[in-house]
C-alpha cells in the first residue's frame, strides 16, 4: 500500500495492488479434495491387499491355514526347532467317517461340520500352535516348543472335545489322531512319514483314538508306536 498526499501534505489517497485469489483458493480445495481422494484410495487398497493375502494363507471353507501355509509353517517351525534344539510335535487328525455323513446329510452339512470341528480344535490351542486343513477331512497341528507328553495329551483332550458334545444336524462325530515327535535327523518327509503312520494305526486300532509314533532310538525309554491309545468306552 502506498499513500499520496496533496499540496498541503495532507495524505488525500491510497494507491494499492489487490489479486483476486479465488482461483488459488478453488485450486488449494480441489487439491485436498484430491489429497483425501488419494488417502481414501490407499486405504482401500490396502485393505484389499490384505484381504488378498489373508485368503491366500487360509483355507476357504474352514477359515485354518491351508495347505500351502501349512506346509511354509513346517518348514519354518521345523527348522528353528532344529537350529535351538528345542522339542516339538506334529498332531495329523481325520474325522472319522466323514462320507457316511456326506451320505446320510448331504455335503452342506458335510461342509458344516468341518467348519465346526475347526472351531473346537482352535479353541484347544496355544498362541504358538498353528493348525491347517491339509485336504479333504484331514488336519494337521503344528506345535513348537512341545515335547511328547505334552503332545499325547494335547491328542488326548482334541479327541474328547470333538466326541464329548454332539454336533448340530449330524449329531456325534469322531477323529482319529496320529501324534509324532521331531526328532534330531528329522526332515520334512520323515517327520510326516511317522505321522502319518502313526494316524493309520489310531485308525486301524478302531477310531475315536490317537497313536503317539516311536521316541527316538537314541531315547532311554522309548514309547511304541501304537503307544497312547485313546481307551473308547
Amino acid at each position: 500500500m502506498i499513500p499520496t498526499a496533496d499540496s498541503d501534505g495532507r495524505i488525500n489517497q491510497i494507491l494499492g495492488i489487490t489479486r483476486d485469489i479465488s482461483e488459488r483458493k478453488r485450486a488449494e480445495v480441489q487439491l485436498r479434495q484430491s489429497r483425501d481422494e488419494v488417502a481414501s484410495a490407499y486405504a482401500a487398497l490396502r485393505e484389499v491387499t490384505q484381504e488378498l493375502e489373508q485368503l491366500s494363507v487360509t483355507d476357504p471353507l474352514t477359515g485354518a491355514w491351508n495347505r500351502r501355509q501349512g506346509e511354509r509353517v513346517l518348514a519354518s517351525s521345523l527348522l528353528e526347532a532344529h537350529r535351538y534344539g528345542t522339542p516339538m510335535a506334529l498332531l495329523m487328525l481325520d474325522i472319522d467317517h466323514v462320507k457316511a455323513v456326506n451320505d446320510t446329510y448331504g455335503h452342506e452339512a458335510g461342509d458344516q461340520l468341518l467348519i465346526d470341528i475347526t472351531s473346537r480344535l482352535a479353541k484347544n490351542l496355544r498362541g504358538m500352535d498353528s493348525l491347517a486343513r491339509w485336504g479333504g477331512e484331514e488336519f494337521i497341528i503344528v506345535t513348537p516348543h512341545c515335547d511328547i507328553a505334552g503332545a499325547r495329551s494335547l491328542a488326548r483332550k482334541t479327541c474328547d472335545l470333538v466326541a464329548d458334545e454332539p454336533f448340530d444336524d449330524v449329531g456325534r462325530v469322531t477323529v482319529s489322531i496320529g501324534v509324532a515327535e521331531l526328532w534330531p535327523d528329522d526332515d520334512r518327509d520323515s517327520w510326516l512319514g511317522r505321522v502319518d503312520h502313526a494316524l493309520y494305526a489310531a485308525k486301524s486300532g478302531g477310531r475315536n483314538r490317537f497313536a503317539a509314533g516311536a521316541s527316538h532310538p537314541s531315547a532311554r525309554s522309548a514309547i511304541p508306536a501304537s503307544g497312547g491309545t485313546r481307551t473308547v468306552a
